[in-house]
């Protein structure tokens, strides 16, 4: 109690005097407050029933030891006395009794210890944290503690708000079904080649007074897309060595004979390229020299063709509230050493396959959770192969119609008030547009009729209302979208 009575020193100071800090979590400090109180009020319920069975065992009544507390203080509540009515036999037990509690107990004695040396701790934490909070989130604990369960009902304008919802999209359904088709989805990861062809036949050739040199262009249409280019020439006669340049750089040096691939430095390629021929120098040879015939000349180039990631997406409306099921079909062109397929849902993977050079038919289960009112996103991912993932369709649950239910409350108290006429209940319904909005308003098991072209409709439905708890549901007659739901007494 000690503990408890210094915490509300705190929060008075607090009110009155200022804090300083700069964390903030109220709702935390709040609910250890109620847990301290709840634990001081439970210790004194379990010492209590401990004594009745000790000292009373042939004691039938039921004894209701319901604590409570008021301003830091456990009241117990019981509904009959423990002791029996007055004779010799019960005054002598109520002794009996205030001995057995007034036993010391060295054991209890050091339990107790250990919890007051725990409410201590949290204590002081609370202290040192209440100390540490922003003026903002203080004021805004103390105003919290109090509040009524009424004001969080109320709105700005004084009236008691019994329901505050958004719809959304509601769409009228045939069966308990919503189905959204999805576009086609092509991806790959794959090499396709080019073949450029530079000549039929060249010659070079060296001599001590002479040179022949051969001078060959291609181009590169995509330099970010290519993944490899080879020069491919075959060796008709030769003597010396074949010297070749690339963009004015050398890239082979030797002596050649036969089919010849060189494969092209992809840092040296630009998108326009010049290819140069010579031979090397016969040295002494004053009166010999080196040449060259070469024929089917070409340069391929293989690009990476890559589209390995797409997106779709698919909207909801606000009666799909169940689970669903993502079908499609799988048509393979070309499958890698490993091709995975990848599938998330609003950044939630919900299917992670290895995928097989065949057609087959997939689904996949979709879980409430994951998905959500309005726009919902489809991500598929492979790592390599190419395939095509076709007749694509999200089954969502939906309610019967494609309709949409919510519950609210009606208190004793506010029934009394809309029997007795002094208030009334009023629906509020606020449309994205002016536009012929037709639908069925169902309150409990009697239903009315809507048909306005009004942006914002207001109805009143205090004869649809009930004491408790009542069910609200709309079914849409047609595709209509409400950005705000309000039932309120008036």
């Amino acid at each position: 109690m000690l503990m408890l009575s210094t915490i509300k020193t705190i929060l008075f100071l607090c009110k009155h005097k200022g804090c300083i800090g700069n964390l903030g979590a109220p709702s935390f400090l709040r609910e250890t407050l109620k847990f301290l109180r709840n634990l001081a009020c439970s210790r004194t319920s379990v010492l209590d029933r401990l004594a009745e069975k000790v000292l009373y065992p042939q004691k039938k009544q039921n004894v209701l030891y319901s604590q409570k507390t008021r301003d830091g203080v456990c009241i117990p509540k019981r509904t009959e006395s423990v002791f029996p009515k007055e004779t010799k036999t019960s005054s002598e037990l109520k002794k009996k009794h205030n001995m057995f509690i007034s036993l010391p107990d060295k054991r209890g004695d050091a339990n107790a210890s250990n919890v007051a040396v725990v409410v201590f701790l949290i204590a002081l934490f609370l202290a040192v944290y209440i100390l540490l909070l922003p003026p903002e989130d203080r004021e805004k604990l103390l105003q919290e503690e109090n509040l009524t369960e009424n004001d969080s009902r109320v709105d700005g304008e004084g009236r008691v708000v019994l329901l505050r919802q958004t719809p959304g999209v509601l769409k009228p359904l045939e069966s308990e079904k919503a189905v959204h088709k999805i576009d086609p989805v092509h991806l790959f990861l794959k090499d396709e080649p080019e073949i450029s062809d530079l000549a039929t036949s060249i010659r070079v050739k060296k001599g001590a007074f002479s040179e022949e040199v051969r001078k060959l262009s291609f181009q590169v249409e995509s330099l970010e897309d290519l993944n490899r280019a080879t020069l491919f020439f075959s060796v008709v006669e030769g003597s010396g060595s074949l010297i070749i340049l690339l963009n004015g750089g050398e890239i082979f040096d030797e002596q050649a004979s036969g089919l010849q691939s060189i494969v092209l430095p992809k840092d040296m390629l630009q998108e326009t390229n010049s290819l140069e021929f010579r031979v090397s120098s016969p040295g002494w040879n004053i009166f010999g020299g080196n040449a060259y015939s070469l024929r089917d000349l070409k340069v391929r180039e293989n690009f990476e063709l890559t589209n390995t990631k797409e997106k779709r997406s698919f909207v909801l409306g606000g009666g799909e509230k169940g689970d669903g099921v993502l079908s499609y079909k799988i048509f393979c062109n070309s499958a890698g050493k490993l091709s995975r397929l990848r599938i998330w849902l609003n950044s939630r993977e919900v299917s992670n396959e290895v995928l097989s050079c065949r057609s087959a038919t997939r689904q996949v289960e979709l879980v409430a959770a994951d998905l959500k009112e309005g726009s919902n996103e489809l991500l598929l991912q492979i790592d390599e192969g190419d395939y095509l993932f076709n007749e694509m369709m999200v089954e969502v649950e939906a309610e019967e119609g494609g309709g949409v239910s919510y519950k609210f409350a009606v208190t004793d108290d506010e029934f009394a008030k809309i029997d007795e006429g002094e208030q009334e209940v009023s629906l509020q319904l606020e449309f994205v547009d002016r536009a012929r909005h037709r639908m069925t308003i169902a309150v409990g098991g009697d239903e009315v009729s809507l048909d306005s072209e009004e942006r914002k409709v207001v109805m009143d439905i205090t004869r649809l209302v009930r004491e408790g708890t009542n069910v609200l549901k709309l079914t849409p007659l047609h595709e209509v979208e409400i950005v705000s739901l309000k039932v309120q007494l008036e």
